[in-house]
């Protein structure tokens, strides 16, 4: 009789700690974003974004590739972009993730905004993605833009965005970001491939190489009223 009451007591045990574990997978495999608002100076300093702001975080500890995981996302006012956009980034992640391998010293991955612009027609958010695999000497980082036509609910092109350009009007805009890069090394080559947000009064191009520790990153910001003959119509 003891004995069959130690058997019981085992297999509950077992069951109990196989229930947590499932339950941790569950936790470590959710892709959820926590909300939250910069109320205060110290969230400012921690966040880097204005009071008032509407943020969404996303923060992991990833055990099989041991690797940290780190995404802050602006929240908009279009709920359909803020599902997109977390999805966006939640790829790029996996995109790494798929690329870490386990070791003792942790991978870093990282997401943070750097530039929002939100108006009734065109939502825009640049990001920096900062990586890191684990035994490198040095991370590198990136730009990551995401535009959006909120009255269509689509992205924004760089074909969208700009007007068909003739071969000669094709030089000249790459001709004009390249002498505008806020570095001397800075050039584009196709531009489709080249990285781009919009804000108020300027549109930003940003190379999509990723830039070494020491090197840095940098973009090249231009007037919209320098750029008003490529833009398309409907977003002047």
């Amino acid at each position: 009789m003891k004995n069959n009451f130690l058997i019981i007591l085992l297999i509950a045990a077992l069951y109990c700690g196989c229930k947590t574990q499932k339950l941790i997978s569950e936790r470590e495999s959710d892709d959820q974003f926590v909300s939250k608002t910069i109320l205060s100076e110290r969230d400012y300093m921690l966040y880097g974004m204005p009071k008032g702001t509407n943020i969404g975080v996303f923060s992991q500890e990833h055990t099989t590739t041991n690797t940290e995981i780190s995404i802050l996302v602006p929240i908009s006012g279009n709920s359909e972009f803020n599902e997109v956009v977390t999805d966006t980034l939640l790829k790029l992640k996996n995109k790494f993730l798929e690329s870490a391998t386990k070791a003792e010293l942790p991978s870093y991955f990282e997401i943070s905004p750097e530039a929002i612009y939100e108006t009734k027609k065109v939502i825009s958010l640049r990001f920096r993605v900062y990586e890191a695999y684990s035994g490198a000497a040095h991370g590198g980082s990136y730009y990551f833009s995401c535009n959006w036509d909120a009255q269509r609910q689509k992205w924004i092109t760089f074909d969208d965005y700009f007007n068909a350009l003739s071969e000669k009007d094709e030089k000249a805009l790459v001709d004009l970001i390249n002498e505008s890069f806020d570095k001397e090394d800075g050039n584009i080559g196709n531009l489709r491939n080249t990285d781009f947000n919009i804000e108020a009064d300027t549109v930003s191009f940003n190379p999509g190489e990723v830039g070494s520790y020491v090197e840095g990153l940098y973009t090249a910001r231009i007037a919209k009223n320098k750029l008003e003959k490529y833009i398309q119509y409907n977003y002047r």
